[in-house]
């Protein structure tokens, strides 16, 4: 979900048909990059405080999925446009909260470096 979004926003924007410049496509792109980061921001520090990570992994997702069913149910350029932002912003959030998860289960510092790695690794393989 990560890749799709992170390689395909201006693709998804440009389909839409608010615009046709291409410099307004890659300026609509940003709003989600930024409320992907602030949201990012928030569920990691209050992943840090209670301690979970399963469960945050499983709320992003299920709104990453809620945000791709809008978008593809959408019949309108703006519902389309919201729904992007839904599906951008949970999905990045996930990355992290992942690689922290597993991380934190590794014991030591070569282990932990070693299954990071490898998390990012099949991460990359599979397409985020």
């Amino acid at each position: 979900a990560f890749y799709a979004v992170s390689l395909f926003t201006p693709s998804i924007i440009s389909s839409f048909g608010l615009t046709t410049s291409p410099a307004l496509v890659q300026l609509l792109s940003v709003p989600p990059y930024i409320s992907g980061f602030l949201y990012t921001i928030g569920v990691g520090t209050l992943s840090d405080r209670t301690q979970l990570r399963g469960p945050f992994i499983v709320l992003n997702c299920t709104i990453t999925l809620s945000g791709y069913a809008l978008a593809y149910a959408a019949s309108r350029p703006a519902v389309g446009y919201a729904a992007l932002m839904i599906a951008a912003t949970s999905a990045f959030s996930n990355v992290p909260i992942a690689l922290s998860w597993f991380g934190g289960n590794a014991g030591g510092e070569i282990k932990r470096s070693v299954v990071t790695a490898m998390v990012v690794v099949f991460g990359n393989l599979c397409g985020g």
